[in-house]
């Protein structure tokens, strides 16, 4: 009982958000191009719910490409296109935009003051102006998930949270060097920090951070075999990692190579 009324809650958070945001736009718009700010209430262009809310924002608005089509037919397929708009005190003034991104940037830049509070982020589909937005709402339901919004790279919530969970190891073993810890202590039998990193979690970000100057700072004798015969890259590959596998062999050879030998073959 309680989830159900939870759920109910939810939805009816989430109509209200939705709400508000159709009303912010329709401010923005009178602002901008008053003639057409009906469009946005229009059922077909007003704010909705978007099918790829788990790879970016959950709402969605196409009134400014409607709007932009309407313009250019306006003015015979002019490449640019003059608004008017009249102030409060009754001053013209013209503003030409040359696209529908142009026109959807400028309706973005006039909404009220406080939007923030409602809109937590708003972007702009450069092919038809479309708009991209997430509310505060969503992004602190999906941060509640542990799911990140990586909208600026276009990839799913679930990648970006891989990515933070494969680069979240490197900040552990920073914070564990901070507070005295030795990476370059191996075990008896050889083992470095690198042959764990590699062989029993895969994490190239970690692998990566001991092996930079300014990290972990570790070398090419961490990268040897350990009592067992097994070098970290031998057991990434054992354990299936085969690209992190790749990559510690290449910095082995690298860091066996000498300064000179590395010039000279940059020269050659």
């Amino acid at each position: 009982m309680r989830a159900d009324g939870d759920a109910r809650l939810e939805a009816e958070a989430s109509k209200l958000a939705l709400q508000r945001v159709q009303q912010l736009l329709v401010q923005a718009a009178q602002r901008v191009c008053p003639a057409h700010a009906f469009v946005f209430e229009l059922p077909k262009d007003a704010v909705r719910r978007s099918a790829a809310a788990s790879a970016g924002g959950d709402l969605q608005c196409r009134a400014v490409s409607t709007i932009w089509r309407k313009l250019v037919a306006g003015a015979r397929g002019a490449a640019v296109v003059r608004v008017e708009t009249v102030s409060e005190f009754g001053l013209k003034r013209e503003t030409d935009y040359t696209s529908a991104a142009d026109l959807a940037r400028a309706v973005l830049a006039q909404l009220p003051e406080g939007s923030r509070e409602v809109v937590a982020d708003a972007r702009v589909l450069e092919e038809d102006g479309s708009l991209q937005l997430s509310t505060q709402l969503h992004m602190r339901r999906m941060r509640a998930a542990g799911m990140l919004h990586c909208a600026a790279h276009r990839a799913p919530y679930e990648e970006a949270t891989e990515a933070v969970h494969a680069a979240r190891g490197a900040l552990v073993c920073r914070w564990l060097v901070a507070q005295g810890c030795d990476a370059d202590a191996p075990t008896r039998d050889g083992t470095t920090p690198l042959h764990w990193a590699a062989a029993i979690k895969g994490r190239r970000a970690v692998c990566e951070w001991l092996l930079s100057p300014e990290g972990g700072g570790l070398g090419e004798q961490h990268l040897r075999a350990d009592g067992d015969g097994n070098t970290p890259a031998r057991m990434a590959r054992a354990e299936g990692f085969e690209e992190l596998a790749d990559y510690l062999e290449e910095r082995q050879r690298e860091l066996a190579t000498p300064p000179a030998a590395m010039e000279k073959r940059g020269e050659g």
